[in-house]
């Protein structure tokens, strides 16, 4: 049975495709079997897709290699094997360790895209198990030990659906939610995770991860020391606050609130630019402390054998 990482947010711009690719990124660093990791992009827009192929999208979906062509396919009483659908990352990805894992695209023609399924499979709040049961019925439960789900935002919540539904074919207790640490957005992602745990499945333990610009967000950075969550500078230690910048306490108090519903993430994933263009080029040993301190400590959530490779690490719990 493969251990299913889904990666969802309330909001949109958090980092929820950047995220998933490290997670994959790391788990291959770790030794993971080479073509033994799976990344299955939900989201109709094919924002991860397109960040791995750019251009080739349009010829992988001439090729039906996608997962709208493999629910089509199996709808029609077709056998499907997940290798006729899945596919290598770009020959314009330099990063060496993410050619070991295989991408599972959203998929479109000129009849509609995977979003037309969707509304097929479920409504505003499916418990069907769509996704798990086609992925079964092509084998990749069976050859995958990790399926790392990429999701739309939850303003659509059938994507949310369909990676966290409740199934007997896999064990789904667990999702990544990257946010922002605005009032707003951990509202908004507290209120998500309510409609999930009532209407989804009440099973799903949340791995808060905060991702954002420190330097734009410097209250809110503030906020987050005072409750216990390090922002690091480039290349690990702390980055402390400048004078003058103080932490506000109604947001100390929601990132406090969402302690009580799952983990939150004990260092923050802050904005570089190197980040943003990963994984055109392999990240810098200095560039890479804090990501790698980041997406350890959330894949020990999934896999305990992994610990966090982190020199500090300070407990919110």
């Amino acid at each position: 049975m493969p251990t299913v990482i889904p990666v969802i947010s309330a909001s949109g711009g958090v980092g929820k495709t950047t995220l998933a690719l490290l997670i994959a990124h790391y788990l291959v660093e770790h030794g993971e079997d080479p073509g033994k990791i799976l990344a299955v992009d939900t989201d109709p827009t094919a924002g991860l897709s397109l960040k791995i192929y750019e251009d080739d999208y349009d010829k992988i979906n001439q090729l039906r290699r996608t997962l709208y062509h493999m629910f089509k396919d199996y709808d029609k009483g077709k056998n499907i094997n997940i290798e006729d659908y899945v596919n290598l990352p770009g020959v314009s990805i330099n990063a060496s360790t993410l050619q070991n894992i295989r991408i599972l695209p959203p998929g479109e023609d000129e009849e509609g895209d995977l979003s037309n399924l969707v509304t097929l499979w479920l409504g505003e709040y499916g418990r069907g198990d769509a996704l798990f049961t086609i992925l079964d019925k092509s084998g990749a439960l069976n050859h995958f030990n990790y399926i790392i789900i990429d999701t739309a935002p939850f303003f659509d919540k059938r994507y949310t659906s369909i990676a966290l539904a409740k199934t007997d074919l896999v064990k789904v207790d667990k999702a990544v939610v990257p946010l922002r640490p605005t009032l707003t957005d951990i509202k908004r992602t507290n209120r998500m995770i309510q409609a999930i745990l009532r209407k989804i499945n009440n099973e799903i333990k949340p791995i808060f991860v905060f991702n954002f610009d420190k330097d734009m967000l410097r209250h809110e950075a503030a906020s987050l020391r005072e409750a216990g969550v390090e922002v690091l500078a480039k290349g690990g230690g702390s980055s402390k606050n400048p004078r003058g910048v103080t932490s506000l306490e109604e947001v100390i108090r929601a990132i406090n609130s969402l302690k009580s519903v799952g983990k939150v993430v004990n260092v923050a994933l802050t904005y570089m630019a190197s980040l943003t263009r990963f994984p055109e080029h392999e990240l810098k040993n200095e560039e890479a402390y804090t990501p790698r301190c980041v997406v350890t400590s959330v894949i020990s959530e999934f896999n305990h054998s992994i610990q966090p490779d982190c020199s500090i690490l300070v407990e919110t719990e």
